[in-house]
């Protein structure tokens, strides 16, 4: 899990040179992919959610189906953009 958060924190840094960023993260693994990572998956296995990345700021928006459990996600981004801002905004 470790693995998986501190890759999930890279993909963010890579990410933030654009402006929101479109990022798919995986229904059931919580893995982040890019935009183009994300197209070539099945639909109905990705959340779309968009990072905006202001100085000093990140804003998470997410379009969430009924099926997904909407509490996990916030929580889980929650964590990694609170990492994210640690380790690149400090």
């Amino acid at each position: 899990m470790k693995n998986q958060i501190i890759s999930a924190v890279n993909k963010l840094h890579s990410c933030s040179t654009t402006s929101p960023a479109h990022i798919g993260i995986d229904n059931e693994t919580y893995q982040l992919y890019t935009f183009g990572e994300a197209c070539k998956i099945s639909k109905e296995k990705i959340t779309w959610i968009k990072v905006f990345f202001e100085k000093d700021e990140l804003q998470v928006h997410a379009i969430l189906s009924d099926e997904f459990d909407s509490y996990c996600l916030s929580s889980y981004l929650d964590l990694l953009l609170r990492i994210y801002k640690k380790k690149f905004y400090s």
